[in-house]
Parts: C-alpha cells; structure tokens; sequence
C-alpha cells in the first residue's frame, strides 16, 4: 500500500465517520424537538387546564356572591321599610332630664317592691333575741 492509497483510506473512513456522526447528532437533534414540541403541548394542555378551572372556581365564586345578595335582599326591604316609616312618622322630641330621672325612680321602686313583697316579720325576731339576757355575754 502506498502512502497516496492510506491517505485516501484515512479520508474515507474519516468522512464515514463524520456521516455516521451526523447522522446520530441528527437523529438525537430530532428527538430532542420531538421532545420540546411534545412538552409545550402538553405546558399548553396544562395551561388549559388550568384556566378552566380557575373559570370554575370564579363562576362558582359568582354564584355563592349572587346567593348571598338574593338571601339578604329580604333583610334589605325590611329595612327599607322601617327606615321610610320612621321617616314619615311623627318627630320625637326629647324629654326634659328631670322627667326621665323620675321615671327611672318609679320604675326602681316599682322593681324593687315587686321583687321584695312587704313582710311584717322581717328581720329578727323578738321572742328569739338573746342579746339583753346575757346568755351570749362574757361572766364579768
């Protein structure tokens, strides 16, 4: 073999191996975009995904709002009602001091004697007093 016939040998396997080298690079180059397009599809899927599902929990966010406004709309006529009818009533004036002092008296005196009803025995009584015999005295 002479040398003119070892170069082009070493040419030739060198080009074959740079093919069978690009040819790998090339192959694992297209998986990896296989794999970048299968994953943004499915980082697209899962976006989806959840955009649907925080549009549910804000629908039903609305719905329990709206429930919440529809329960108490009674509460709010009622309300209304009451503040409109004491608006059209008669004005109030206010009370001299004195006047509702001696109202508060009454009704204390009347509380108190309807809670403590009048009792001609009250307190100790007599014939069981032993405070003027002495029996409860020291001997001098």
């Amino acid at each position: 073999m002479t040398w003119t016939s070892t170069i082009a040998l070493s040419l030739a396997s060198s080009l074959a191996a740079s093919g069978a080298t690009a040819l790998y690079f090339g192959s694992r180059l297209s998986a990896a975009r296989a794999s970048a397009r299968l994953f943004k599809a499915c980082m697209v899927d899962a976006e989806t995904r959840a955009l649907r599902a925080e549009a549910r929990l804000d629908l039903n966010h609305h719905k329990h709002v709206e429930a919440g406004k529809a329960a108490h709309s009674a509460t709010r006529a009622l309300r209304a009602a009451t503040t409109e009818a004491l608006r059209r009533a008669a004005p109030n004036p206010p009370r001299p001091r004195a006047e509702i002092e001696a109202e508060i008296i009454a009704r204390r005196a009347a509380r108190k004697a309807a809670t403590n009803p009048l009792d001609a025995g009250r307190g100790a009584s007599p014939a069981l007093s032993t405070a003027g015999e002495g029996s409860g005295s020291l001997p001098p």
